[in-house]
This record gives structure tokens, sequence and C-alpha cells, in this order.
């Protein structure tokens, strides 16, 4: 029986050979191009607001950049916002020298891409800027930590490396339902709604606090109302519209409620103020109240009309700015001073206010929790208050 030779340079086993050769040279350059990229590629790391389980506790920052409009439109803002700082430095040094190096930088003036080469771990931004500006930032320092005290949390969920000091959960709601509850007429108020998650949370809150005395107020809910409906509801005499919903909403859709006939004011408390500035034609700003929330009960004056008693131009009083800037200044230096635990609480709505170490009521209008060096949510539950400060442990 004759055996069959295999030739070993036969084209079929040619094929094969070069076959494997390219799958070896494959792998062996694949495996050389990912060992030189893992040396050279630095690692990202997160900020620990970002990383699970960590806090600021174990950081002890050195550098503060402080990012204002010191000039330009917002002028006003940025010179109260470093008003608080300052003062807050001053009462610090007045105990024990601060420690903390604090660069100031006028974003009217510098690009924001320009900022990037001055970040490090140990150094904390705290920055007052509009919405957009503030997003383009926060891109751009995505490792960073970035604290923006007066902007509303509610736009910052999108930004989870930047921190808010202003209130959630619905307190704008409370806030109204208290200044509608302290007016002795309320037939000439109406409520538009924007039935998303945010309007909804804010409407929620104001239902729950003005309970059945707000009956009589009417109100619709943009997604469901129809043309007529809207038109019917305008002619009731309305002289005061709160729009309840986010900014973006409100500026695409007040022009719609305005060509309508409405001829009324728009009530925008709290959240509107820095950045309908910028947004909204000059013509139209006569039309939109803005409103913060007093130290003391709404006074109730028979003799002033709504507008009289609570008509409050938001540029005109930025002192709001420098109160809640001074408290964050406050959490910095303590985080700064690696003091370990701290739980300060700033209430407005609830009708708790802020006391001084003086026992004199502040004009600070917001919500903050620092716990192990870390800016938090409060629960509100779980805090014990005493009249002249606001502090307590969390559970």
């Amino acid at each position: 029986m004759k055996t069959r030779k295999i030739r070993k340079n036969s084209p079929k086993n040619q094929m094969h050979r070069r076959f494997f050769r390219i799958i070896i040279v494959f792998c062996a350059v694949s495996a050389a191009f990912f060992i030189i990229t893992q040396k050279r590629k630095k690692p990202v790391v997160k900020p620990l607001a970002l990383q699970k389980g960590k806090s600021w506790s174990g950081i002890i920052f050195k550098k503060v950049t402080v990012i204002l409009p010191l000039s330009g439109p917002f002028t006003q803002e940025g010179i109260a916002a470093k008003r608080g700082i300052d003062l807050a430095v001053a009462h610090r040094n007045s105990v024990e020298k601060n420690v903390l190096a604090i660069r100031f930088v006028d974003w009217s003036k510098t690009p924001i891409d320009t900022l990037t080469k001055h970040s490090s771990p140990d150094t904390l931004y705290l920055v007052h800027m509009p919405c957009k500006t503030l997003f383009d930032f926060a891109s751009v320092h995505k490792g960073s930590i970035i604290i923006a005290p007066a902007t509303s949390n509610e736009i910052l969920t999108k930004l989870p490396n930047v921190q808010s000091l202003i209130g959630t959960e619905g307190d704008e709601g409370c806030f109204v339902a208290r200044l509608f509850l302290s007016l002795s007429k309320k037939t000439s108020i109406g409520i538009i709604v924007n039935d998303t998650e945010y309007g909804e949370v804010i409407f929620r809150a104001y239902r729950n606090a003005i309970g059945e005395q707000g009956e009589s107020i009417p109100y619709i809910k943009w997604k469901e109302v129809k043309e007529k409906e809207l038109d019917t509801f305008l002619k009731q005499g309305l002289k005061l519209l709160w729009l309840c919903g986010d900014p973006e909403w409100i500026i695409t859709n007040y022009t719609k409620i305005k060509a309508r006939g409405y001829r009324g004011f728009f009530l925008v408390p709290r959240l509107m103020d820095y950045y309908f500035t910028s947004e909204i034609p000059k013509g139209d700003i006569k039309n939109f109240i803005f409103l913060r929330p007093y130290t003391t009960d709404f006074p109730s004056e028979e003799n002033k009309s709504f507008l009289e008693l609570y008509r409050h131009k938001y540029l005109d009083n930025p002192n709001w700015v420098a109160a809640v800037f001074y408290d964050a200044m406050n959490l910095i230096i303590k985080a700064s001073e690696n003091r370990g635990t701290s739980t300060i609480v700033y209430y407005g709505v609830s009708g708790r206010y802020r006391w001084d170490r003086n026992g004199i009521k502040g004009n600070a209008f917001h919500l903050a929790v620092f716990r192990n060096g870390l800016f938090t949510t409060a629960d509100l539950n779980a805090l014990t208050v005493s009249r002249h400060s606001f502090s307590g442990k969390l559970k």
C-alpha cells in the first residue's frame, strides 16, 4: 500500500502559513500599541465629589480660584460676591490667620479655556456666572471641583462636578405659597405650570404649602392646555402670572403668552434673576417681577398694592449674592482647616432663617449642608435646630 506524501510547499500549506503569520504579526503589533499607549496615557482622576464613598475631608484645600463678573453688565453681582468672600476671610483672620490662597478672576475679560492651566487637585473653583457660561466652564474642567453657590441646584443636575448652595425640592413653590397667603386679594393671580419634572416638583410643594386657601387661585398645565383654553384663562382679568417652570421654558414661552393679549406681570421668584438679564430683551424685563424671600413675615398693609409691596428688581439689590458667597467661603475655610465633621444648615422658605453669631437675622435664602468636607443635600427630618445657629447631625 502506497502512502501519499504531503507536499510541504503546496499552495494550500503556504496559504495557511501566511495566514498564521499575519495573525501573529497583528497580535504582536496590537500588544505593542497597547503597552505604548498605556505608558503615555495619563490616568483620568475623577473629582472627589464624583468618587463613590469619597468625601472632601481627606483634602486640605490650599488654593481657591474665585471667578466673578467684575466688569460688564453683571458687575454689581460680582462686587457683591467679592464683598461676601472678603467679609468671611476678614472674620476668619480676626480669630486666626487664614491659610487659603485666594485668586480672583474676572470671567468677563478672561476666556474660559485659559483657566485650564491653573487647575490642580488642591484648587477649588468658586464661581458666579450665567448658566451657559457655567456649562462651558464645567465641560472644560471636568476633573475639578466647582462650587457655584448662587446657581440653582435644579439647573446643575447635569453637571455632577458642580455643587450649589441653593435649596432644592420645591422650595421656590413653598415661598410662593407663603407669599400668596399674605395677600388679602387673590383674584388677579394665575399660575401656568410647565408640567415637566422641575415644574411639577415646584408646583407640588406649592400646593402642599398653601392647602385649601389656594383653591381660589386658578392654574393651568402647559402641556395639556389648548389655545382656546389658554385664551379663556388669560381673559379672567389676571394681573400677575406665576410661571412655574425652568428658565429655558419661560424664556421660550412667555412671548407666546404675551402674543395672546396678556398685559400683566410675570412672577419669576429666585431662579430667574441672573439668567434672565442676559436672555430677555430690555423692553420685556419691565414685565417681570423678581422676588427674594424676606427674613421676616410678609407685611400686610392694606393701603399698598401687591406691586408696591413686592416688586423688587434683582440688579438693584444683589445683597443676597453677598450673603450666599459669605456662607460658601466660610464652608470652604472650614474644609481647608480640616476640622472634621461639620454640618451647617440654612433655611429660607420654611419660615426658619439663618442667624449670625450675634443673633441677628441674615437675608440669605438657601439651604446648605457641609458634612465631612462634602456639600450634600440636607435631611430636614434629621436635623437638630436651635434659635441662634442652625447646626445638627445627619443620621
